[in-house]
């Protein structure tokens, strides 16, 4: 059975990847199976096991880089480049000269869009935290692959309220993966269905990243990091939430967002906008 489902990966996946070499439309297609594909083998019981590693290399309308077949990646794709669900309102789209710290940055997809538009001439830049040791190494690759080293800078770690280490859960679900303790609901519950590992990775905070990169500004903080939002914004209270103009935040933590509210509203943040688990708040 392994042997067979490894191999099945191997050809579904080179499939998608000389499909997705025909140009943008095809590209699109190819998606759209691919992502059909997944969800019929997810419902496999012995499928989230089978050759989790499965990188290719696609090219996507507007994006060039590198997918995960047998995993979320692609629904992100479809998400951010296609919906644009970050696209809540007219201030949150970056400018030039903008200084960008994003939580969450997972295999690179929103920080090389956010990286279209920063000029590191302008002093533009973003800085891209991911503590999931295999999304990291595609964030990486897909830094390269779209030629924005010199713009986009990569971290691997968990922003949290204090530095040292935590335990991790990974699953073959990317966007379930969590620091333990944290995830919300649904995800936990998924995870009883998903094959998941415990690994342990490195703890930052804000205010050691700005520290550390001679941050005075921060445009715009964008959060999503599957429940521990909170727990990221605390260790920002000594410097980083005070350079802050906007956060764009993912809330899945079981602390009620009225808690969240009234603790950036002590550091003069506003929300401004919000659609679904999605919030905009700025000063």
């Amino acid at each position: 059975m392994g042997w067979l489902s490894r191999n099945a990966a191997r050809t579904i996946a080179t499939t998608y990847s000389l499909i997705s070499r025909g140009g943008r439309w095809t590209s699109v297609l190819a998606m759209i199976a691919g992502a059909s594909i997944w969800r019929l083998l997810s419902a496999i019981p012995f499928c989230p096991t089978l050759w989790p590693d499965a990188v290719i290399l696609v090219r996507l309308p507007g994006f060039h880089g590198y997918l995960r077949f047998l995993s979320t990646d692609i629904f992100l794709f479809q998400e951010l480049w296609i919906d644009r669900v970050y696209d809540i309102h007219p201030d949150v789209k970056p400018k030039p000269d903008w200084t960008v710290v994003e939580l969450g940055g997972h295999i690179g997809m929103y920080a090389i869009l956010l990286g279209r538009t920063v000029d590191p001439g302008r002093g533009g830049r973003v800085l891209t935290l991911e503590c999931d040791p295999g999304s990291y190494r595609i964030l990486e690759r897909n830094i390269a692959a779209n030629r924005m080293e010199d713009r986009v800078f990569p971290f691997q770690a968990a922003a949290f309220s204090h530095r040292g280490e935590g335990a991790f859960i990974s699953t073959t679900r990317t966007i379930d993966s969590h620091l333990e303790g944290f995830g919300n609901a649904s995800a936990k519950s998924r995870l009883r269905l998903r094959h998941s590992s415990l690994g342990r990775i490195k703890l930052t905070t804000l205010d050691t990243i700005v520290e550390q990169e001679r941050i005075t500004t921060i445009d715009l903080l964008k959060i999503n990091i599957e429940g521990a939002e909170f727990e990221a914004l605390k260790g920002g209270t000594r410097k980083a939430l005070g350079l802050t103009r906007r956060i764009l935040l993912v809330h899945e933590a079981d602390v009620p967002f009225s808690e969240i509210t009234d603790f950036l509203g002590t550091y003069g943040f506003g929300l401004k906008e919000s659609v679904g688990n999605i919030y905009y708040l700025s000063k």
